[in-house]
């Protein structure tokens, strides 16, 4: 066929294989496009490259048949570089064919160094054009008006970084050590943003260079005030590229120093940027730091610098190492009590010297000024000032207090805080508050230590490792980036190592703290067991009704998609519902047929259960239906946040054999409005501005099985109610982005946005989702996955 037949071919083949893999044979695909590699026409032979490259990303095993590409390759760059047999129309300023050279270069990176004969050649080729770059960038100094020098400039530094990372990559040290030169020019170039990118991009790719360590940490040594310099750049793409080089460049040597300054660049820094300055922290603090209280007190720095741009992950991590090392405790719970008293602090330092003082704030309790009662003013004084989350919290650390310290001005103080709380009106708050305050009135104080026993060690520590990875993720295979993620690993194993190590040398002479201040006279009895369900008279009955009487309802699922229509229906009664909503407020009506030919007496309704973050109330109902007449009940309900259970509600009259209990069609989607963009560009500045640290990142899911893109599409548009777009570029694997408003209001109205991205493969898709509400997250893609297989 004609060349044109043969480009779009191959281009055509690439894209029917990254979505429907089962339908192309590579066998019989690849070996054909190997040898296109070599074509006379150089279109073809670019579409080829652009092919194989394709199917490499999808990580394929096609090894077998890729064995004869590097030598094509080199012959492509002879017939480029060394024959100067290039067509016309693929010069570009003077610089033949660029795009091929850039993509051949790269190719070839996939490949590990070929035998003697063909590394000569190779070698040959790159230092060539190795030459012909740095006289091309020194003639451009004196040429700097002439038309086109930039452009050819840019070519030719596109190709310069494929040489560069090949040689790297092949640890060809003739061509990195004559390199390094043009490399500092770059970072230190002040007018091109463009130069400093490449150059912070090539100095961290030579972080892999082969026995080059100490040539690399002489580089670093020598443009470390430019790289810092370029921590502040106005540019985002400088600033965290520069990042990237720094944590490559970090070890067990400069780790505490590199730290230190990323934590006074927080205050100064962007949100999305402090997010990814926080991730490095960590992640430097779980690699490099050996003594667990020195990796305590950096996670404590960061959570009272950073606040809210650090994600969930990060603190959990530091309450399992504070519970799994004893030898800890005191020091780290100290620290964070002399953090919270300060006037003001992020409410995640809150959050977690709450939890602190819950567990271990015995340890610190014979300290001058961190006395029982000194602690409890502490927690108070942050009462009124934070979120539901951390007030849930701090009830919670009340409760533990109350057992650890039998000092009659404490719990009586605790006493108050419970009753005052026990009429909040927040569900969560109000059921802690109640359920705490008939606790400590109503056992002992053996059950009580029984109910309270501290949380025990955990066996395998969290890390930070994946989701600073997931963060790093890319729709492409990179293979720096897999080599950077096999580094991380062997570093944290070496840190894990000397850890055991020194745990081991600990242990053997630790004497581990009793608590000091306990209400027990003696130690709790292990052999009783307390029931807690005697004490609360409700929940028995509540959980039979929730569980035994809860009906099979095959309505409940149609009627989250729909404003109205049947909910239950039998031979006696039909419960049909309607439902508005606005923002985050919405009202509901059940209307309750009696098809009976008798009256039903003593009719009730009940709301047996709610979740935390939803506001339910109803009209009061009648208490008697006619015959075949009906009556309606009137719901009023209010989003505070996001939630996943549907409320359950019962009836009962007199007539009926049992009750019955019904889930009510609230779920998070009515609350979530469509949020307009106006294309894919839009969507994408949106995706990457969100903030991981207070949207717990991404929350990704597989669907097995799905009809097909446009049931889907239908599903996210008149089921979810979010704003969706197909798209059709080539350059990425998204099929479906989807955009949303979740509305909540607890002291004031807030709009949460909710975003997705759906990528297809051959008979599966993976769901990426986006949003500051976690709930949200979970709840989004538990109902994207059941639209799928509807």
């Amino acid at each position: 066929g004609s060349p044109n037949v043969r480009k779009k071919a191959l281009l055509a083949m690439l894209r029917l294989y990254r979505k429907y893999k089962e339908v192309v044979d590579l066998s019989k695909i690849v070996p054909a496009a190997v040898e296109l590699i070599t074509d006379t026409n150089m279109g073809v032979a670019n579409c080829a490259v652009e092919f194989i490259q394709g199917v490499l990303d999808s990580s394929a095993d096609i090894e077998e048949f890729l064995v004869q590409v590097p030598g094509h390759c080199v012959s492509v760059l002879e017939k480029i570089i060394m024959h100067k047999t290039t067509e016309v129309d693929y010069i570009y300023y003077s610089v033949p064919a660029p795009w091929l050279q850039t993509k051949v270069l790269r190719l070839l990176q996939y490949f590990p160094c070929p035998q003697v004969q063909l590394l000569e050649r190779v070698v040959r080729i790159l230092e060539k054009i190795q030459s012909a770059t740095d006289r091309v960038l020194t003639d451009a100094q004196t040429h700097q008006r002439q038309r086109g020098t930039q452009n050819r400039c840019n070519a030719m530094n596109a190709v310069l970084v494929e040489v560069l990372s090949l040689a790297v990559q092949w640890n060809c040290k003739s061509l990195l050590e004559p390199s390094l030169k043009v490399l500092k020019n770059f970072v230190r170039d002040r007018k091109e943003a463009n130069l400093r990118y490449i150059g912070l991009v090539l100095a961290t790719r030579f972080s892999f260079w082969v026995n080059g360590e100490s040539r690399f940490n002489a580089l670093i040594e020598e443009l470390q005030q430019e790289v810092f310099l370029a921590l502040e750049d106005p540019d985002v793409s400088i600033r965290k590229r520069a990042l990237e080089l720094i944590y490559c460049a970090c070890g067990p040597a400069n780790a505490n120093e590199v730290m230190s300054k990323f934590i006074e660049l927080l205050p100064r820094s962007d949100p999305t940027f402090k997010t990814d300055l926080v991730l490095n922290i960590a992640v430097l603090a779980e690699k490099f730091c050996v003594d667990y209280a020195k990796y305590s007190e950096v996670i404590l720095g960061l959570l009272l610098h950073a606040g809210d741009c650090v994600p969930k992950e990060v603190w959990y991590r530091l309450i399992h190492t504070v519970i799994s090392k004893p030898e800890i405790q005191k020091r780290v719970t100290e620290h964070a009590f002399n953090i919270l008293v300060q006037k003001s602090v992020p409410e995640v330092v809150v959050q977690v010297a709450s939890f602190l003082l819950g567990e271990f704030g015995y340890t610190i309790a014979a300290n001058a000024g961190s006395e029982p009662h000194a602690q409890l003013i502490a927690l108070q004084s942050k009462l009124s000032s934070v979120s539901v989350e951390t007030k849930c919290i701090i009830l919670s650390t009340h409760c533990k207090l109350y057992n650890l310290y039998a000092v009659p001005l404490v719990r009586e103080s605790i006493v108050n805080v419970f009753e005052q709380y026990q009429r909040n009106i927040h569900p969560e708050i109000q059921q802690r508050a109640s359920e705490y305050l008939l606790l400590v009135k109503t056992l002992n104080d053996e059950e009580l230590q029984s109910v309270l026993e501290p949380l025990p060690p955990f066996e395998k520590h969290s890390s930070i490792m994946p989701l600073f990875q997931l963060r790093q993720l890319v729709t492409d295979r990179d293979i720096w980036r897999e080599k950077s993620q096999l580094r991380d690993d062997q570093q944290l194993t070496e840190t894990e190592i000397a850890l055991k190590e020194i745990g081991q040398q600990l242990n053997s002479n630790q004497v581990v703290p009793k608590p000091v201040a306990s209400v027990s006279s003696s130690p709790p009895t292990k052999e009783k067991k307390v029931d807690l369900d005697s004490y609360f008279s409700f929940s028995q009955a509540s959980k039979n009704l929730a569980v035994n009487n809860l009906m099979k309802n095959y309505f409940f699922s149609l009627m989250l998609n729909v404003p109205k229509g049947p909910l239950f229906e039998s031979e006696e009664v039909r419960i049909s519902v309607s439902h508005e909503y606005r923002d985050a407020d919405g009202r509901v009506t059940l209307t309750v047929e009696n098809r009976t030919p008798h009256p039903m007496t003593s009719f009730s309704m009940s709301i047996v259960s709610t979740p935390a973050n939803l506001i339910l109330q109803n009209r009061p109902s009648v208490d008697r239906i006619e015959p075949n007449s009906s009556c309606n009940i009137l719901f009023a309900c209010r989003s505070l946040g996001g939630f996943i259970e549907a409320p359950i509600v019962s009836f009962a009259w007199k007539e009926a054999a049992d009750h019955i209990a019904l889930k009510l069609p609230v779920g998070v989607q009515k609350f979530t409005s469509p949020y307009t963009l106006k294309n894919q560009q839009e969507f994408e500045v949106l995706w990457e501005s969100m903030n991981p640290g207070n949207a717990t990142f991404a929350a990704v899911a597989h669907i097995a099985k799905f009809h097909s893109p446009s049931a889907l599409l239908d599903g996210l548009t008149v089921k979810l109610g979010l704003w969706a777009h197909t798209t059709n570029s080539e350059l990425t694997r998204t099929d479906i982005i989807a955009a949303g408003s979740f509305s909540s209001m607890s002291d004031q109205l807030r709009y949460h946005p909710v975003l997705l991205k759906v990528q297809f493969e051959a008979d599966s898709a993976m769901i990426l989702c986006k949003s500051p509400v976690m709930e949200l997250q979970q709840m989004m893609l538990t109902l994207l996955d059941y639209l799928s297989a509807k």
